[in-house]
């Protein structure tokens, strides 16, 4: 499948069109569908910014003792759960442990 651009047209409508990599059409590019001109624009990445949900975790560790009563929640298993990384961070400043991540 060929990389989606898209276009903007001056009144802040869009579309959406499929390029090969190697056609891929500078920032600034107009193309025109009925009779609008649309621009090429960047577009930022898209990131999932989700809040999570009752009974969701962001980080479930399976290396950690079961109950580690350090650890600010627990799974229904006893693993310990995090939520963000600054749990995580917040969690080996408490414990006299050394980390290594792989």
């Amino acid at each position: 499948m060929a990389p989606l651009y898209i276009f903007q047209s001056e009144s802040g409508d869009h579309i959406e069109r499929f390029f090969h990599m190697a056609d891929a059409p500078k920032f600034g590019t107009v193309v025109e569908e009925g009779g609008v001109a649309y621009k090429r624009v960047p577009v930022p990445p898209q990131v999932d910014v989700r809040k999570l949900g009752k009974g969701d975790h962001g980080c479930i560790s399976h290396g950690l003792p079961l109950w580690d009563k350090a650890a600010p929640r627990h799974t229904a298993h006893g693993k310990p759960a995090f939520e963000s990384k600054r749990e995580i961070k917040e969690y080996e400043a408490k414990v006299d442990r050394d980390f290594f991540w792989d």
